[in-house]
């Protein structure tokens, strides 16, 4: 699966919750969990492997907070039947946030957020795909 976090508010950026970082945190909770993770070119040229989009909106109230929403998405390209049958993306499994505060100086709140929603995705995936699972190298014959 590749992971792609849209860009987060520069302001929340600024205050040190980097989308970069973000990105990098989600690969390697989803590599440790033995989920492999994609480049795009990898998943473009694998007709079944899906892209986890991460998306955290946030809304300073200029009092000392951001109102945020925090929202993941597994799409996954299928394919319709029938006559004329096309194939298409299509969202497999989402997890929406609920609208949560945080204050100015615990940005970094969010990060962990995310990585619980993360967390979820890890369990209801291997659940369904336990054959998608990396074998783990470590394991001796």
């Amino acid at each position: 699966m590749e992971v792609l976090v849209e860009h987060l508010n520069i302001e929340i950026e600024e205050l040190g919750l980097q989308t970069v970082n973000l990105q990098s945190d989600i690969r390697q909770r989803l590599q440790k969990a033995g989920i492999k993770v994609l480049t795009e070119r990898e998943r473009l040229a694998t007709p079944t492997a899906a892209m986890l989009g991460v998306r955290v909106d946030a809304l300073h109230d200029r009092i000392g907070r951001y109102f945020y929403s925090i929202d993941l998405f597994l799409t996954q390209r299928v394919r319709l039947e029938g006559p004329g049958a096309s194939e298409l993306s299509a969202v497999t499994w989402m997890k929406l946030g609920g609208i949560g505060t945080v204050a100015d100086d615990n940005v970094k709140h969010l990060e962990g957020q995310v990585l619980r929603k993360v967390d979820q995705l890890i369990k209801d995936y291997l659940a369904v795909n336990p054959d998608k699972r990396v074998s783990d190298q470590l394991k001796s014959p």
